[in-house]
C-alpha cells in the first residue's frame, strides 16, 4: 500500500488503483445505485474543510470520467 499526499496530483494513481481493484469496487456509473452509496460514503469520510472535499470531488470525477471511458470501447 502507497501513502497519498492527499494532493490533487495524485488522483490519476487513485483512479488506477481503484480500477485495477474493480472487482471488489462499484462500477463508477452515477445512475448505479451501488455506485451512489460508494459516493456518498466516500464523502461522507472526507472532513468538511473545503480544500479536502474538493479534492475527494475531484478524485469521483476522474473515476466516473474513467469508468465513461471505459464504457464507451468497443472490445
Amino acid at each position: 500500500m502507497r501513502n497519498w499526499g492527499k494532493v490533487s496530483a495524485g488522483i490519476p494513481s487513485l483512479v488506477s488503483s481503484f480500477m485495477e481493484n474493480d472487482p471488489y469496487y462499484p462500477r463508477a456509473r452515477p445512475p448505479d445505485p451501488l455506485y451512489q452509496i460508494f459516493r456518498t460514503a466516500y464523502l461522507g469520510a472526507y472532513p468538511e474543510a473545503k480544500e479536502h472535499r474538493a479534492i475527494g470531488l475531484a478524485f469521483l470525477s476522474a473515476l466516473e470520467s474513467e469508468q465513461a471511458s471505459r464504457d464507451n470501447i468497443a472490445p
